[in-house]
């Protein structure tokens, strides 16, 4: 079952008809929106035409910012933006910080919301453990056997309460959950 679970999500990935149009990935203190803006110039992002007040992503609480020209981009219009595109967006928290995963989980609604297809990878995890996340989604598993077969103070060790909203919101909309990690003993080798 296991390596099932596996080639389904590989053929996902590698079919030629993607029906994905949006990736989230929550990754440690990036926040970047990933491949299809990097090929397009700023102007062809919503913007709100003022400059931030400056180029950091974090200018302006719940704000975002287009870090290229610093101008603040109006909510509405990239979400809209983001969910007609297939394309990853890159989600990055503080890991500790409270509001940080509000906004990521804020983040996934509004493009839930407005049609994207979403599957959302987490750092959190190493790859190992997909079948956990697999049982998750699907609702086979309660709090407290998630975060116990996913061996969580093991493999993350934060504060489960502030990771657990978005794992939530992805069961309740049977949005596909990807492990995205290596390891923790190649992490430390190749730290070394």
């Amino acid at each position: 079952m296991k390596s099932e679970l596996a080639s389904d999500h590989s053929t996902l990935a590698a079919g030629p008809t993607l029906w994905l149009r949006t990736v989230v990935l929550s990754a440690s203190l990036v926040a970047a929106v990933g491949p299809a803006t990097a090929q397009t110039s700023s102007s062809t992002l919503p913007s709100g035409g003022a400059p931030a007040q400056s180029a950091s992503a974090c200018a302006s609480y719940g704000g975002w910012v287009d870090v290229r020209s610093g101008r603040s981009i109006d909510r509405e219009g990239l979400f809209r933006y983001l969910a007609s595109k297939r394309t990853v967006v890159l989600l990055g928290e503080s890991h500790t910080d409270v509001d940080h995963h509000l906004w990521q989980l804020n983040t996934l609604a509004a493009l839930q919301g407005r049609g994207a297809n979403l599957v959302i990878g987490f750092e959190a995890f190493p790859r190992r453990l997909q079948s956990v996340l697999n049982a998750w989604v699907e609702g086979k598993l309660t709090d407290a056997a998630f975060l116990n077969a996913s061996e969580w103070r093991q493999v993350w060790g934060y504060d489960s309460a502030l990771h657990m909203p978005p794992f939530r919101f992805a069961r309740l909309h049977r949005i596909p959950m990807i492990a995205l990690n290596v390891e923790r003993r190649l992490v430390l080798q190749v730290g070394q």
